[in-house]
């Protein structure tokens, strides 16, 4: 009962929500990967710096993340410029 209760709240997922849950479950373990392959591949032998496993390399993006601001966007108002791209808007008088 409260599974058909469930779906019924939630929707059948169709094609493209699928495709969707699809790409993000994609980026979850293709990213990592990359990093890892990147890290291996580059790290060790410049640096000297031990090779690092999958979780290793997950665990290194998600704290990149959150220093660096890749997970949230804060909408925060930013103020305009002050530089003026080729003739001011105004005439400067004498």
């Amino acid at each position: 009962m409260l599974k058909q209760n469930f779906l019924l709240a939630i929707g059948t997922p169709s094609g493209p929500d699928i495709l969707i849950l699809f790409a993000i479950a994609g980026l979850f373990f293709i990213g990592p990967a990359i990093f890892q392959w990147l890290w291996n591949s580059t790290f060790p032998e410049i640096f000297g710096l031990p090779h690092i496993g999958f979780w290793q390399s997950f665990r290194l993006l998600l704290i990149a993340s959150i220093l660096f601001g890749g997970i949230y966007h804060y909408n925060q108002p930013t103020q305009p410029a002050n530089i003026y791209i080729g003739q001011p808007p105004y005439e400067l008088k004498k």
